[in-house]
């Protein structure tokens, strides 16, 4: 396996960003009434011992508080801020994404890519945009408060954020996966924020750094360059260049995402409509990583382990596409950053290589993709989606339904909403 050059910081702040997602796992794992958020916290303290050796100590300090949105396109976001007990000016501020199905999810509400909401945040950010789906959660990350006897109760992350900065401090935001597109937003509005009287760092003594670790595209490309050339901020983006999630939602990407694995793995025709209805919806957006140009980690196609159909099929060629979008979106990662899953007790199961697993995980959502784009689910996707519920979104604290449609009053009331939730939490417009 190809090795990049990986700092140890950086190895530590990948294991904060994948902890993060402790709450998928739970939510799996939850029964009614249990306390999610007390659950937790208690997993994420047990996988912070466990890979103490690994990453050096590290307290919470704030959080972790869980929003759980039943029937949202994020069924759960989970964020927390720990400080280090070897360097006590420094924290890392980390946010959940999903699993690799997600990006599939995506493409069956067409219109968390198709509509974007401009950038509000910040002073000098004209033209730029960024996903429906993405300022959603950017609104409820910026709202999210831990609950009970968590450490930060009550108070919003720039609230706590604030009691930090009367002095030097150290301040990386992560995420991995969807959470990397999202921890790209969250820094961005904490570096528009950033020195501004009345918000978290009115004098500027943070050094502030983002790493986003396996995510898609937030926005568009205003919005890619205006995070790249952010003064105050330092932007970092690590992508596995046959990872499929990374490949969204830019045209160039999406353009040979159909055939990633090719020779070895060839496209498939579900797979290459999922695509196209991808490229149709995203086809004026102009969706553009942030630090488009950094050069890629270079991954393995993954032969062994059932991860390859023998002999093969064109029913299996798409069972095997599917595994190894799950395979790619997590395992060559752990390898080049030291992580280990056994760190987490409870995990999403997307977070072992078991291909069986990961095929169970991934096939819902692209069955779903499949029928929302008008193709049959071939024989392969085992399973119903009939009889699903409505979807919704937030925006602050409200919830609005996803519109059916990119043209109507419902879609322009949630833009609008959204737009208003940004700019209710970013530097003052002039």
């Amino acid at each position: 396996m190809f090795q990049p050059n990986i700092s140890k910081r950086q190895e530590d702040v990948f294991a904060h960003a994948v902890f993060a997602n402790l709450s998928e796992g739970l939510r799996q794992d939850t029964g009614a009434g249990q306390d999610i958020e007390a659950r937790t916290q208690e997993a994420l303290h047990k996988a912070l011992a466990r890979a103490q050796p690994f990453i050096g100590g590290w307290n919470v300090v704030w959080g972790p508080s869980v929003h759980l949105g039943p029937g949202s396109a994020f069924p759960v976001h989970t964020m927390y801020v720990a400080q280090s007990t070897m360097d006590p000016s420094q924290y890392v501020v980390s946010m959940s994404g999903a699993s690799p199905a997600s990006v599939f999810e995506w493409m069956a509400e067409e219109l968390l890519v198709a509509l974007q909401v401009p950038w509000g945040t910040g002073t000098e950010a004209a033209d730029a945009k960024i996903s429906l789906g993405i300022a959603s959660g950017l609104s409820v990350l910026q709202e999210m408060t831990p609950s009970g006897a968590r450490p930060g109760a009550g108070t919003a992350l720039a609230g706590f954020l604030k009691t930090l900065t009367g002095t030097k401090v150290k301040v990386d935001v992560t995420g991995f996966g969807l959470g990397g597109a999202l921890a790209s937003t969250v820094a961005v509005w904490l570096a528009d924020t950033k020195g501004v009287p009345g918000h978290w760092d009115p004098q500027g003594h943070a050094q502030l750094t983002c790493l986003s670790f396996a995510g898609p595209s937030a926005g568009n490309g205003a919005f890619a360059a205006y995070a790249d050339r952010k003064p105050g901020l330092t932007m970092v983006r690590f992508a596995n260049d046959l990872d499929w999630v990374t490949q969204a939602w830019g045209a160039a990407s999406l353009a040979k995402a159909a055939t990633l694995y090719s020779p070895i793995i060839p496209g498939t025709e579900p797979i290459r409509a999922l695509v196209e209805r991808a490229e149709h919806t995203t086809r004026s957006g102009d969706y553009t990583q942030v630090q488009a140009l950094a050069p890629p980690l270079m991954g393995r196609v993954k032969y062994n382990d059932g991860f390859i159909t023998v002999p093969p099929s064109p029913g299996g060629h798409l069972v095997d596409f599917i595994k190894q979008v799950g395979y790619q979106h997590t395992g060559p990662y752990f390898q080049w950053f030291h992580f280990n899953p056994a760190w987490m007790e409870t995990r999403p199961s997307a977070f072992d290589e078991d291909s069986r697993a990961l095929f169970a995980e991934l096939a819902p959502g692209v069955r779903r993709a499949l029928k929302a784009a008008g193709v049959q689910p071939p024989a392969e996707l085992p399973g119903k989606n009939e009889g699903e519920g409505p979807r919704t979104l937030q925006a602050g604290r409200e919830q609005y339904p996803v519109p059916r449609s990119a043209e109507g009053p419902e879609a322009e009331r949630l833009v609008k909403a959204l737009a208003t939730a940004l700019q209710r939490h970013g530097a003052p417009q002039h």
